[in-house]
């Protein structure tokens, strides 16, 4: 117990409530981070959070999934399955036509290689780009919006 979850949108603390894609201030990318404690129970957290603001931004239930999926395998990657001391950051950058998305672990390890296997399995063909820096653990991948 004692593990915390924070939000950040736009860069203010809190629960501020993110900008629709119709607002006037819209034209630049809104952005979200999560920072969630590195154990694997938090996981689908993350996988909620960024459904959540896909349905936002207008993308469909295929697209949703496919990011579900990419997020939680990105977890996967970074987290194996060991406890970590640490944090995992989940910055997303949003727009209307696509959703950027970069998994940070911020603890220390290594990532290993059936996780980095398993992702470009499972998560490869489902987004757009992705990219995997094992020395940095990080996760980036992006997903369009058809």
């Amino acid at each position: 117990m004692g593990e915390s979850a924070a939000v950040e949108t736009n860069g203010a603390a809190g629960a501020a409530e993110p900008r629709s894609s119709t607002d006037d201030e819209s034209t630049a990318d809104d952005h979200v981070q999560l920072v969630l404690p590195a154990l694997p129970q938090f996981a689908p957290i993350a996988r909620v959070a960024l459904a959540s603001l896909a349905l936002r931004q207008g993308f469909d239930y295929s697209e949703v999934e496919d990011l579900r999926l990419a997020v939680d395998e990105g977890m996967v990657l970074l987290l194996g399955v060991a406890d970590r001391r640490g944090q995992v950051r989940l910055d997303v950058s949003l727009a209307p036509e696509r959703v950027e998305v970069v998994l940070t672990g911020e603890f220390e390890g290594a990532v290993e290689a059936w996780a980095v296997e398993r992702f470009y399995r499972l998560a490869g063909d489902l987004v757009d780009h992705h990219e995997i820096d094992p020395d940095e653990l990080t996760v980036e991948f992006v997903i369009s919006h058809s």
